[in-house]
């Protein structure tokens, strides 16, 4: 028998002002600040950006780096296998990215990041 089971979750997740990136690709001097999708309740975020070289970057709360989100990689930063999708790792390792224009989504609950090329 194969049973499946929903169960509601007991977490309350953070509610985050701003959630930006900021790598190389400027300086890491400030954030893009994303956009988020709702108007209250948000957990979900998003941008356009361009990339004029092949970086590393960061998703970060609140303009801070007490609150940070890299590469699930144990092994190096820019780890190509994460570099266009994965679960961003509290304070892990800096996510590569590769020239060109890209909308990125971000969700500050699961650290789920997605890049999708233009």
């Amino acid at each position: 028998d194969n049973i499946l089971k929903i169960e509601a979750s007991s977490v309350t997740p953070t509610v985050y002002s701003q959630i930006g990136l900021i790598g190389d690709f400027n300086g890491w001097s400030s954030d893009v600040v994303m956009s988020p999708c709702e108007t209250s309740n948000n957990h979900n975020w998003y941008t356009t950006v361009t990339f004029t070289n092949d970086d590393k970057g960061k998703f970060r709360a609140n303009g801070s780096w007490e609150i940070n989100w890299g590469t699930p990689s144990e092994t190096a930063d820019g780890d190509p296998l994460y570099m266009f999708t994965g679960i961003g790792k509290a304070n892990g390792k800096n996510i590569g990215v590769k020239q060109g224009t890209y909308v990125v989504l971000f969700n500050d609950i699961t650290g789920g990041y997605w890049f999708f090329k233009k």
